[in-house]
C-alpha cells in the first residue's frame, strides 16, 4: 500500500479521535451538525453533555470502521474494505435515527 494513503488515513483517524475525545468530555457541542444552528431557546431544551457524549461514541465507532478499511487496504482484504465502508455508512444513519426518536436527549 502506498505510504501516502496510510499517512492520510492515519491523520484523518487521529483528527476524528481528537474531536471524539472533546465530545466525550461533554464539550464541543458547536461541532454537532444541526445543534449548532439552533436558537438558544431551542438549545435549552436539550441535554448538551449527553448529546455530546453520544456523538463522541458514534465518532469513535466511525474511526474504528476507518481502521477496518485501512487494514483491508493494507492487507489487501477486499471483504474488510466492504465491511468497513458498510459500517461507516450504516452507523451514522442508525445513530441519527436513534438520536431523533424517543426524545432521548431532551431535558
Amino acid at each position: 500500500m502506498d505510504t501516502a494513503i496510510s499517512i492520510i488515513f492515519g491523520l484523518i483517524i487521529a483528527l476524528l479521535l481528537v474531536i471524539a475525545l472533546l465530545l466525550l468530555r461533554g464539550r464541543g457541542a458547536s461541532l454537532i451538525a444541526g445543534y449548532n444552528t439552533l436558537s438558544n431557546d431551542q438549545r435549552a431544551k436539550y441535554d448538551e453533555k449527553t448529546l455530546c457524549r453520544f456523538t463522541g461514541r458514534l465518532l469513535i465507532a466511525v474511526c474504528a470502521c476507518m481502521g477496518i478499511v485501512w487494514a483491508g487496504i493494507h492487507l489487501e482484504l477486499s471483504w474488510a474494505i466492504w465491511v468497513g465502508v458498510t459500517l461507516m455508512i450504516a452507523l451514522p444513519i442508525a445513530g441519527a435515527i436513534y438520536a431523533n426518536t424517543g426524545g432521548r436527549f431532551l431535558k
